[in-house]
C-alpha cells in the first residue's frame, strides 16, 4: 500500500496513515484469532526485528527524501519482480540468512514500512499454516507499529496530514477487513500473490 499511497498523498503521510490503519486491523485479527498465534516464534521475530526497526529509525533521518522514494521504488520493484517470475521456488533458505533477512526487514520496516517481504521470508519457514502465519505477523505488526508511532512522535516527525489520510481511509480499511475475513479461506494463494506482485510495480 505504501507505493500506490506515496503517489497520492505523499511518502510521508503515506507510510504514516497506513501504520496507524494497520495497528486498527492488526488489533482486530490479534482479538479475533489469538488462540493461532505461535508466541515462542513470535518472540524471535519481535526481538530481532525490533532492533532492527529501531536502527531504521535512526538511519532515515539521514536519508534525503528522493533518496527514500528511490530506495523505497528500487525494493519494491524487486520484490514484485521476483515474485512474478517464481525465482528459486524449491530453494529454501538456511535458517542464519532468514534471520539476517528478518533484522534487514526490520531496518526497512523502521525507514519506509515496506520491510514486510523480506520478514516474510523467516515467518514462511516457521510459520507454514496461513491462519497461523496470519495471526502470529499480526502480533509482530503491532509490536513494529507501536515502535514506528513512539519514535514518530519522539522525533516530532508526523506528517501534517496524516491524520486526515488515515480518517479517509479507515472507511475503505473495514470494508477491506469484512471481505478479507470472507475470502481467507476461499481465495487461491497463487493467484492472490500474482495480483499482489503485479500491483507492487505501477510506473515512478
Amino acid at each position: 500500500g505504501v507505493p500506490l499511497l506515496a503517489l497520492v498523498v505523499g511518502i510521508d503521510p503515506g507510510k504514516q496513515a497506513l501504520v496507524v490503519l494497520g495497528l486498527l486491523l492488526y488489533v482486530y485479527v490479534v482479538t479475533r484469532h489469538h488462540a493461532r498465534i505461535d508466541w515462542r516464534h513470535l518472540r524471535t521475530i519481535a526481538v530481532i526485528a525490533g532492533i532492527g526497526a529501531i536502527v531504521g529509525l535512526l538511519v532515515v533521518k539521514f536519508l534525503p527524501p528522493r533518496g527514500s522514494n528511490v530506495l523505497l521504488a528500487l525494493f519494491v520493484i524487486g520484490v514484485g519482480i521476483r515474485g512474478l517470475l517464481n525465482v528459486a521456488p524449491h530453494y529454501k533458505t538456511p535458517m542464519w540468512l532468514s534471520r539476517v533477512m528478518l533484522f534487514v526487514g526490520g531496518v526497512i520496516h523502521g525507514a519506509l514500512t515496506t520491510g514486510g517481504p523480506l520478514m516474510v521470508i523467516y515467518a514462511r519457514q516457521v510459520l507454514p499454516h496461513k491462519s497461523v502465519f496470519r495471526s502470529t505477523l499480526a502480533v509482530a505488526w503491532i509490536i513494529l507499529g507501536t515502535v514506528l508511532v513512539m519514535g514518530w512522535t519522539l522525533t516530532q516527525a508526523w506528517a501534517p496530514t496524516t491524520g486526515w489520510t488515515a480518517l479517509v481511509g479507515l472507511p475503505f480499511l473495514i470494508l477491506g477487513t469484512i471481505v478479507g475475513e470472507l475470502l481467507h479461506h476461499r481465495v487461491d494463494e497463487r493467484h492472490f500473490r500474482t495480483l499482489v506482485n503485479v500491483t507492487l510495480m505501477p510506473p515512478r
